[in-house]
């Protein structure tokens, strides 16, 4: 973002519109100002001329530069030291004289115009009953305090508290003509029911006082009124008539009624705080429940309780199968590959089963049921025996141990069937087949969205794409290790590096340029500095460090300029280089790198190492089903070096999250790339973006500012759908054995 930076250096103003890192064409905003001596500000209003800068402040000098309207403070400097100089309403300066006095009669209080205030000793002058000598203290009268009173024995004032006589105030204390003075003491004891007086002798008193109304903050009572001093109530009743509550009171918030769910009431039993009445005989029902927690009968040796009448024994059922890790697409029923290592998991906090039956024992009599799931060329058998009760029904999970490897092996989607049978005994009592065959999809087969064709709901899926993600993958391990060689510290090891520092040279600065770089440091960060010229004719070469709020932490004439200290806030910093000289000088600096810079370097170390690979751009047709993406894995792209948006996006990723930090993925409509936050917790003013299509094309700082202007833009325009990798890890998505 357009940065204006106003440094004042002695009579040299030097001032231009710097670039700051990350900044982008057509990217919008502007930062704070960095000012060693003014109060210059920079505004967002555009202007082509100084005419449309007016800000109606008579106290500024407005001025137009490239394109962003400027105001300077206005000059009121007299030249006189002994004045202190500012711009009034209208413009119009004041220059108000100096105080100089020290409040020491031994000194002589002057002023002079060029330097200031002075106190020169006045030997001989008085000074109370002393004397003044030529050290400029007074000898003769010693003043001396004690504690309780004001005089000090010479004419002065002692500070301190005292005693004024008055139980009616409080914090006394010596004022200036040495007497003693306290402030009034409140008497209010918060009791409506007392009058409150205060006695100059004995200070606070309290009568007895009925008024009018009172409260004793106590909601078990009423008709509070107040008796010998005091606000009390007679007892509130909580009676509600209702047998099937407790019925309490609190005195905080008043009357409580507790549901009992026990016990015996007029037309039955308590239920949850009602009278229940059983609904047998009112029903015609010869067994099952009574409505109230109890039975209406049991029904005999050849019979079951069906819908309350006894009917003869039935077969145990299949009662319903749902197969919840498959959806409906375009009419077929799908198995996404993809995510089938995550069904039977939990993700964010809940397990989806690949399938879930319901089964029922109608008889009289306990069953041993034996239930076995089969997913033809993708699961072995899953086998169970479950023990029910007469008339009793269960709902089991069921999670075969999906074949991943043959899964993964798949180059096009493959036909299956699920069948369950049910057993008594060995025997075949009832099964179920899915009435049409399930296709399961490859592992490069992505849904963003799938939609339930009854219904229409639209599951999002798009989170799951970071199943690809896959940081310990071999051939990731790899690039990081090419990678490293292009960071500046020849290592990736995320924000491990933070604090680490570079020297940058030969910086050039003329009196026509300023040297700028904007970091992000975070709050605690020490920052070290050394700043020197390369050229032996560099004079006054100023440096300066500023902080989010452009007040300068640091700053000296380079020759050299060592120093360091400890920023105490999270933000963005501006190291500043300006030189008076017209020639070029040749300035080093040395420097603790901000977070953003160590995000950058890394990000951009993975870049250059995807191009010596020669990795190209390549875009691949989207799968067989709706709304879903052929994506290669990260470990696919590295072996083919060919990448289209998403599959580069996967890679980077990867390797950010290998090394401990942590990436975004950006999705925009049809077009995807990365971001990583430059520091843990980061908002995405300070994330960094990178436009992973240009590896093949660009460079790594083309790369991120393309990125940053990308997210910018659609972020404008709501756009966005963001995926937080690292969250996605908390939920349970976690990545396939690609």
């Amino acid at each position: 973002m357009s940065q204006w930076i106003v440094v004042r250096m002695g009579s040299v103003i030097a001032a231009l519109a710097a670039v700051g890192c990350g900044a982008a064409a057509g990217a919008g905003g502007g930062g704070a100002t960095a000012d060693l001596g003014s109060d210059t500000t920079e505004t967002a209003h555009e202007c082509a001329a100084t005419t449309d800068c007016d800000d109606a402040d008579a106290c500024t000098n407005d001025s137009c530069l490239s394109g962003k309207c400027i105001h300077t403070p206005k000059t009121c400097d007299d030249g006189d030291a002994c004045t202190v100089d500012k711009c009034i309403d209208g413009g119009a300066c004041k220059n108000l004289a100096q105080k100089c006095d020290d409040g020491n009669p031994c000194t002589d209080d002057t002023c002079d115009q060029l330097t200031g205030c002075k106190q020169p000793p006045q030997p001989g002058a008085k000074c109370g009953t002393g004397t003044c000598d030529a050290a400029g203290k007074c000898q003769g009268c010693e003043p001396k305090c004690v504690a309780g009173s004001c005089e000090d024995g010479c004419g002065g004032v002692c500070a301190g508290t005292c005693d004024d006589g008055d139980a009616c105030t409080t914090t006394d204390t010596c004022v200036a003509n040495g007497g003693c003075q306290g402030a009034a003491l409140s008497c209010d004891d918060g009791n409506q029911c007392t009058k409150d007086t205060c006695d100059k002798a004995t200070g606070c008193q309290y009568a007895s006082f009925v008024a009018p109304t009172c409260s004793d903050d106590d909601f078990c009572t009423q008709n509070d009124k107040c008796v010998d001093g005091g606000c009390v109530g007679t007892p509130n009743s909580c009676d509600d008539k209702n047998e099937c509550t407790a019925d309490i009171c609190d005195k905080a918030s008043g009357c409580k009624y507790l549901p009992l769910d026990a016990g015996s009431c007029a037309n039955g039993k308590c239920i949850n705080g009602s009278c229940c009445a059983p609904s047998c005989a009112a029903g015609g029902a010869q067994c099952g429940d009574d409505g109230c927690g109890g039975s209406c009968g049991n029904c005999g040796a050849t019979s079951a309780c069906v819908q309350g009448l006894c009917q003869l024994a039935a077969q145990p059922t299949i009662e319903a199968v749902t197969l919840g890790g498959l959806f409906p697409v375009s009419g077929d029923l799908v198995l996404p590959g993809y995510i089938a290592h995550l069904f039977g998991t939990s993700i964010n906090g809940a397990v989806e089963h690949l399938a879930t039956v319901t089964i029922k024992n109608p008889t009289n009599s306990p069953a041993s049921l034996g239930l076995t799931l089969t997913v033809q060329n993708f699961a072995p058998p899953y086998s169970g025996q479950y023990d029910l009760q007469a008339g009793e029904t269960k709902t089991i999970p069921v999670d075969p141990s999906l074949d991943l490897a043959a899964i993964n092996a798949l180059s096009t989607a493959q036909a299956t069937n699920v069948t369950v049978s049910l057993t008594l005994g060995g025997q075949v009592v009832d099964q179920y087949v899915t009435p049409k065959p399930i296709k399961v999809t490859t592992k490069n087969t992505v849904f963003w969205g799938l939609q339930d064709p009854v219904t229409g709901k639209v599951t999002n899926l798009r989170p799951f794409v970071t199943v690809m993600a896959t940081p310990k993958n071999l051939a990731v391990q790899t690039l990081l290790t090419a990678a490293g060689k292009h960071s500046s510290f020849g290592a990736m090891a995320g924000y491990g590096l933070h604090g680490a520092s570079k020297t940058f040279k030969p910086v050039v600065v003329t009196a026509a340029a300023l040297h700028e770089s904007k970091v992000t440091y975070l709050e605690g960060t020490t920052v070290t500095v050394n700043v020197t010229s390369a050229n032996l004719t560099a004079k006054m070469c100023f440096y300066a460090l500023f902080d989010p709020k452009s007040q300068p932490l640091m700053s000296g004439l380079v020759g050299p300029f060592t120093n360091k200290v400890i920023v105490n806030a999270t933000g963005s910093y501006h190291h500043v280089v300006s030189c008076p000289s017209a020639d070029p000088e040749y300035v080093t600096i040395e420097r603790t790198l901000g977070e953003n810079e160590i995000a950058r370097d890394q990000t951009a170390a993975i870049y250059s190492a995807l191009a010596d690979k020669g990795m190209i751009y390549t875009t691949v047709a989207t799968d067989f089903f709706a709304d879903s993406q052929n994506i290669k894995t990260p470990a696919e792209s590295l072996v083919t070096n060919s990448a289209n948006c998403i599959d580069g996006t996967l890679v980077f990723a990867s390797a950010l999250e290998a090394i401990g930090m942590h990436p975004h993925l950006i999705l925009l409509p049809h077009h995807a790339f990365v971001a990583v936050e430059n520091f843990v917790g980061a908002g995405i003013e300070d994330w960094t973006f990178v436009e992973t299509t240009l590896v093949s094309a660009g460079d790594p700082v083309t790369a991120l500012e393309n990125g940053f202007k990308e997210f910018w833009d659609a972020f404008q325009k709501n756009e966005i759908f963001q995926i937080d990798v690292v969250a996605a890890r908390k939920l349970g998505i976690v990545p396939g054995d690609y």
